[in-house]
């Protein structure tokens, strides 16, 4: 996702976010995350509680399979389920280690690369690649629903062009989860 350059900026990409202040906002829309991390200040950031694979892969197929309105992006069907997969897990990993210990969210990497990069090097040859990331969450379920009210982290969760992803998360110093979905068809 990227943010808007044009009039009202990154805000007006996520007015359809109820109840959000513009701070949390700002990290669904410069978002990322993993399954752990470690702080600036040397502490060690805790680990999320680890979910079963298949309770993440039935959140994210559930939402896929209900369709909806990606405001500005339009209606979406019905789509597929997706598959898990480890390799994507690792890449969100990676980015994710970064941006807990910097207490920051950003679609690039911590040497510039942007996600197709990332993915590249992690083993990832991919002919279609997406990424939506939250912050603030407490639940994976909360960082769906979020993106589900965000038009272009909707159009990106609802893409039929993908066909297996993975959803981390990780605990900042600050007691903040951040949570990173990528997705991909190779």
């Amino acid at each position: 996702m990227k943010a808007s350059q044009g009039p009202g900026g990154w805000l007006a990409n996520v007015r359809g976010l109820a109840g959000t202040s513009p701070w949390r906002a700002l990290g669904l829309v410069m978002a990322a995350a993993a399954p752990w991390a470690v702080a600036d200040s040397g502490r060690t950031a805790a680990d999320c509680p680890p979910p079963e694979t298949v309770t993440l892969q039935s959140l994210v197929n559930a939402a896929r399979s209900a369709g909806g309105d990606c405001g500005s992006r339009g209606l979406r069907p019905a789509q597929p389920a997706l598959d898990w997969n480890d390799t994507l897990a690792a890449v969100a990993s990676q980015q994710a280690r970064w941006l807990a210990r910097i207490g920051a969210l950003a679609h690039v990497g911590e040497s510039g690369q942007r996600l197709g990069d990332r993915a590249h090097a992690g083993g990832y040859r991919w002919r279609r690649i997406n990424e939506n990331l939250a912050m603030g969450q407490a639940a994976a379920g909360e960082a769906v629903a979020d993106w589900l009210r965000s038009d272009e982290h909707c159009s990106n969760l609802l893409d039929p062009g993908v066909a297996e992803f993975a959803l981390v998360c990780a605990i900042t110093a600050r007691n903040q989860r951040v949570w990173v979905w990528v997705a991909g068809r190779r």
